[in-house]
């Protein structure tokens, strides 16, 4: 079956059936979105077949490194080094418009990678139909208003085929949304809030009030019972506690090696999803100034109990491991955080035996051979509000990398009317 390249539409093939017969039965193959695009639109340029795949990465001066998606529709440019993209008009290469994340909830960003104060991040992916956005948000579920700048430069009129800025971008509950057909998408579906603000004649912002239910929630996950933290001893002296106030993690000048373990219950995280980020919060109960270096571990069974004595904190098996080195001083009082531990962490919710609602347990002990080095972090009989976090963000294995989809498409002029701006 051969195609007959020369009778392509933008949205359909037509193939000859069986030449040897020549019959002259012809077969069509029509989509409902686009299949090709023109070079520039003229009409004795061929249509080429769309392609997704981005060219070499280059840069741009003032802008740093970028991607180049050149076989679409319209030319797009997705930004490494700041969170934005382009899109440039193939029937008028002086037409562009820049869209470039300025703020999230009025605080300045311009990296795409996470923000202590912001706990957000956001990426931009070129797809067919627009450009996606992913975005992790706070460590509680909020609304978020994030602010984009767009600038349009050079005259759109004299596009063949524009893209357009739409009014209305397209929002999905990630909890209610199990699949990606229509009538999920539908149920599923949110509204967001939008609002232009003029800043020139080529230049406006353009406000986005993403609702909580539409976001990629960072979840935090809190010690909630006594025997799912404290701490185990292999050497130097065996014991066993999950019941102290106040749990030592290294080794004492006696040569005790203490094993901090933690527990989380109820982890409704389900299998396969993938982790984007994961950290362990504890707030510290002593100061300490000197250097320590930590390595983590994540106990790997689908459904870990709480430890019963010091075999089962130091013996049970675990995930690969992190170290944590040169580890800054603590103050009484506040939170630190582990290392970046989504790399094992996953190794958890790939497991054939997990399930969402099952528990996962951590383990802490001193990765060199010193003694006489401690830090202190505060348990749950302590104080609930006190005991060990631990912070997973994570997208559903069927939507990976498919939040919402924005405003800007490059969608051709046959299928979306241009709206005067």
């Amino acid at each position: 079956m051969n195609e007959l390249s020369s009778l392509r539409t933008e949205t359909g093939k037509i193939f000859e059936l069986d030449p040897k017969l020549s019959l002259g039965q012809f077969g069509l193959e029509a989509r409902t979105g686009l299949i090709h695009y023109k070079e520039a639109y003229r009409d004795s340029d061929p249509w080429l077949d769309l392609d997704e795949s981005y060219c070499e990465p280059g840069e741009i001066k003032g802008i740093g490194r970028v991607l180049v998606y050149p076989r679409l529709p319209n030319i797009v440019t997705v930004y490494q080094d700041i969170c934005g993209y382009q899109i440039q008009s193939r029937s008028n290469p002086d037409h562009i418009a820049r869209v470039e994340l300025v703020s999230i909830d009025g605080q300045e960003v311009t990296a795409w990678q996470d923000s202590a104060a912001l706990k957000t991040s956001v990426k931009v992916h070129p797809y067919r139909t627009g450009i996606w956005k992913d975005f992790s948000g706070a460590s509680k579920a909020k609304s978020t208003t994030m602010r984009w700048r767009v600038t349009e430069l050079g005259n759109a009129k004299k596009d063949s085929h524009p893209f357009a800025f739409r009014d209305q971008p397209e929002a999905y509950s990630i909890a209610d949304l199990a699949s990606l057909d229509p009538e999920a998408m539908k149920k599923a579906k949110v509204a967001i809030e939008t609002a232009r603000t003029r800043i020139d004649d080529t230049s406006w912002y353009w406000d986005e009030l993403i609702p909580a239910e539409a976001k990629l929630v960072d979840t935090d996950w809190q010690v909630g019972a006594g025997e799912n933290d404290g701490y185990g001893c292999d050497y130097g002296g065996y014991d066993f506690n999950n019941s102290t106030t106040t749990i030592p993690i290294g080794r004492s000048d006696a040569g005790q090696n203490f094993h901090f373990f933690t527990r989380f219950t109820n982890i409704t995280i389900p299998k396969n999803a993938t982790i984007t980020s994961c950290v362990q919060n504890v707030k510290a109960s002593g100061s300490e100034n000197y250097g320590i270096n930590f390595l983590y571990g994540f106990y790997n069974y689908d459904n870990v109990s709480a430890p019963a004595s010091w075999q089962n904190v130091v013996q049970w098996s675990l995930t690969s491991t992190i170290t944590h080195n040169n580890i800054p001083a603590w103050s009484t009082g506040n939170w630190y955080s582990t290392s970046q531990l989504k790399t094992i962490v996953q190794t958890i919710f790939n497991r054939s035996g997990w399930s969402s609602g099952n528990a996962i347990g951590m383990r802490y002990v001193l990765s060199s051979t010193y003694t006489g080095v401690l830090r202190y972090c505060y348990a749950y009989e302590t104080a609930s509000a006190s005991s060990p976090k631990l912070s997973i963000t994570w997208t559903p294995p069927a939507l990976r990398g498919h939040i919402y989809v924005p405003n800007v498409s490059w969608l051709s002029k046959s299928l979306l009317k241009r709206r005067e701006i």
